[in-house]
């Protein structure tokens, strides 16, 4: 494990200032104090410190800013980039137009060094291929060691080897926390974490089939096949609790291409299909992909509707695990797929449809 300090430029220009205040007679003293409002967390494999509560977060993609929500800390980001405005209507839907609305957006696309110099955040956060980028030399390490601004890699995408492996559910749980701590929300992150390890429990205890049925998740559908999630994806570890099992749970790919023809063999019972809002990405344009082509256009899951459509956002780690987990329990219900529970989904989605 290594360790990583660094001061916000906001920590740095406090430093100075009350040195320059109080003269170098009792300057130790009073950098001490200056620096009383910092948290040290662990993140991918390293001990990295913070201000807190950060009031000035720069948040890249809606994995970071879904925690963030859950954390009440909407007063605490100072700009999101990353998410288009496809995403940003159902994030409406989900939360709340008032409360969306008051959001600072700044750009669809993911930031730049640019941006978030023009921001002067004193925290930002993102995720490796979800903002943070080598090729693009916007790395949490250069953000520190040359702008003095810290960063937090969102878990699930912790580089190979820098972390001991995780369910997802530990993923989700962690990055409550550790962001919990940074916003200063100690208190929410906890009620959170314990609220969602009930809510796991009451769907794990409740009634199940002779036999799971098999349910398959799909991100995106072209003209060559779909694109899913196999074995070692975090959506398996939803299916799994929700009851049923993924129809690719023998691929070891986490998210593996798979042709016309291993659809039609894999037969799901059930179809998850994430919605972007628009373009090639949409529920409708899946669905009508789907029905159309002659290998898919037969399965029962087709010909007999059993096909859930839920924001991409849904498909993500973090704080709406379990509401996706709700409302996939409640399809197969429907569909007689599962017993009836009692369970009903925490997250009203009716202004999507």
């Amino acid at each position: 494990m290594s360790r990583l300090k660094t001061q916000s430029p906001l920590a740095a220009g406090l430093v100075a200032a009350v040195v320059a205040l109080t003269g170098c007679g009792s300057s130790d003293e009073s950098v001490d104090a200056a620096l009383d409002g910092e948290v040290t967390v662990e993140n991918c494999g390293t001990e990295i410190t913070f201000p807190s509560p950060a009031t000035a977060i720069y948040a890249n993609d809606s994995q970071i800013l879904l925690n963030l929500l859950a954390l009440d800390a909407d007063d605490h980001i100072t700009a999101i980039s990353g998410i288009r405005d496809s995403r940003v209507h159902q994030l409406r839907g989900m939360y709340g137009t008032e409360r969306i609305d008051e959001l600072p957006f700044k750009s669809e696309e993911s930031f730049n060094l640019e941006s978030i110099q023009a921001q002067r955040p004193d925290v930002v956060m993102a995720g490796h291929g979800w903002g943070f980028s080598v090729e693009k030399h916007i790395t949490p390490e250069r953000l520190n060691d040359d702008f003095g601004i810290p960063a937090y890699i969102v878990t699930p995408t912790c580089l190979p080897g820098s972390v001991d492996t995780m369910s997802p559910w530990d993923e989700a749980y962690t990055d409550l926390s550790n962001i919990g701590s940074i916003v200063g929300h100690d208190d929410i992150a906890a009620a959170k974490i314990e609220e969602l390890r009930q809510r796991r429990e009451e769907m794990e205890s409740a009634p199940r089939g002779e036999e799971a049925p098999t349910v398959m998740y799909i991100t995106a559908v072209s003209n060559e096949g779909v694109s899913s999630a196999g074995k070692p994806h975090l959506f398996t570890s939803i299916i799994e609790v929700a009851g049923a099992r993924n129809a690719l749970d023998g691929v070891d790919e986490k998210s593996p291409k798979m042709s016309w023809e291993s659809v039609t063999a894999a037969n799901p019972d059930f179809i998850v299909l994430t919605d972007t809002g628009d373009g090639a990405g949409a529920f409708d344009a899946k669905l009508a992909l789907l029905t159309e082509n002659p290998a898919t256009r037969s399965l029962d899951a087709i010909t007999q509707g059993r096909v859930l459509n839920l924001p991409t956002d849904m498909g993500r780690s973090g704080a709406l695990m379990m509401d996706t987990a709700e409302h996939m329990r409640k399809a197969l219900e429907k569909e007689q797929l599962l017993p009836q529970s009692g369970i009903e989904p925490r997250m009203d989605l009716s202004e999507l449809e």
